[in-house]
Formats: C-alpha cells, sequence, structure tokens
C-alpha cells in the first residue's frame, strides 16, 4: 500500500495537472475580484460585460506565468 501511494497513485493524480490547471482562464487559482451581488454598484458592469469582468478578474500576466510553471513542474515530476 504504501508503495502504490509513493509511486503509481502520486503518479496517476500529478501527471494530468497541467492539461486541466494549466491554463488559467479554465481553473484561475484565484480571482483578483468577487463575483457582484445585485446590490453591488459593479452589478450592471458584470451584467453588460461577464466576458470583460471575468478577464479583469483572474491573475496578473506574472501570477499566471508563475502559477503555470509550479503546476507544469508538478506535473513532469
Amino acid at each position: 500500500t504504501i508503495v502504490w501511494l509513493a509511486s503509481a497513485q502520486h503518479a496517476a493524480l500529478n501527471f494530468g495537472q497541467y492539461p486541466y490547471g494549466g491554463y488559467v482562464p479554465n481553473r484561475p487559482p484565484l480571482m483578483r475580484r468577487l463575483i457582484p451581488d445585485e446590490s453591488d454598484p459593479e452589478f450592471a458592469n458584470f451584467l453588460e460585460d461577464p466576458q470583460k469582468y471575468f478577464f479583469s478578474s483572474i491573475p496578473s500576466l506574472l501570477q499566471t506565468t508563475k502559477f503555470m510553471a509550479v503546476v507544469d513542474t508538478l506535473s513532469t515530476h
């Protein structure tokens, strides 16, 4: 059981991380803004263009690059 956990199970869980989590808009590690509720003044902007609001909420390019590098390293080693 210990050998299985340290080898095959670990490989099965880790090697699939990059295809799923490496593309940040698919699965952002963090959001810089909350999705507004109806009482929030930004709710109208959210309804007007949800995609623009989403892209303004995902991590910066530097944060995204660092996250992608970590996920790539974890999924290949």
